[in-house]
């Protein structure tokens, strides 16, 4: 019979909580009646192009995606616990691990502060989470010790929507 070999604590093993807040799971737009008034007109008429051709399926699907959007944007968004961990991110109910993680990055959108990280997997190939209640000074001080802090430049696709959403704004401008 071997003999048993002596259990050796090692901290690396033990997952420790280093930040912990509570936050939407998803932004909300800040919305008012001009916003459905523009949406639906814009999809009214692009219905009627549709409609003359007989893509009637392809109506079907702008209908679905308007209800879609109406539902997001009036039902409020359910509360969570995000955490910074010495394993990695803990949000809603998942943990991603640092080293699927490659920087990181510090945004808004609306008003609201996001922490945006980049993934090298197809999905999802960008986290971004919303800070709410956390210290933005905590946070950059244990994710800087992980990750580095990199905000990339903007893809071909982010100045198209960039553009897009100045020439044809849906929300109001937030200060």
């Amino acid at each position: 019979m071997p003999a048993k070999s002596p259990t050796v604590a090692r901290n690396d093993l033990q997952e420790k909580i280093l930040l912990t807040w509570q936050a939407p799971v998803r932004l909300v737009a800040p919305g008012n009646r001009q916003i459905y008034t523009t949406a639906i007109v814009i999809l009214s008429l692009i219905g009627i192009i549709f409609a003359i051709a007989g893509e009637w399926l392809f109506i079907a699907t702008l209908a679905a995606l308007f209800f879609a959007y109406y539902l997001w944007s009036t039902i409020p968004p359910e509360n969570t616990e995000y955490s910074l961990t010495t394993w990695g991110i803990r949000a809603h109910g998942r943990l991603y691990r640092w080293t699927e993680m490659d920087r990181w990055w510090l945004d808004t959108k609306w008003g609201k502060p996001l922490l945006s990280i980049d993934t090298p997997f197809r999905f999802p190939p960008r986290l971004h989470l919303i800070l709410g209640t956390a210290k933005t000074k905590n946070l950059t001080d244990i994710m800087g010790s992980y990750l580095l802090m990199e905000k990339p430049e903007p893809t071909p696709m982010d100045k198209a929507g960039t553009w897009l959403a100045a020439k044809f704004p849906l929300h109001p401008p937030t200060q």
